[in-house]
């Protein structure tokens, strides 16, 4: 039973807006010709403030002409 507990905690965490949730953004550009750089960007908050965190680290990359690749943990 204390099992069951701990797993729909956990499950109803992931699932509501209300709990954290992070995002780990990877941002790849060349800095000069041959010089790839790599940025990693990292944030925890709500649902709606990693999609803004998402769409800051798409401008930082859109910035260095580079591309970013974001993932959820």
């Amino acid at each position: 039973m204390r099992y069951f507990i701990i797993i729909l905690l956990m499950v109803s965490c992931s699932v509501l807006p209300s709990c954290k949730k992070c995002v780990t953004c990877t941002i790849t550009y060349e800095k000069s010709p041959g010089d790839t750089n790599i940025r990693i960007m990292e944030d925890c908050a709500k649902k709606r403030k990693i999609n803004d965190f998402e769409e800051l680290a798409q401008q930082v990359a859109d910035s260095l002409n580079g591309t970013v690749v974001c993932v959820s943990e």
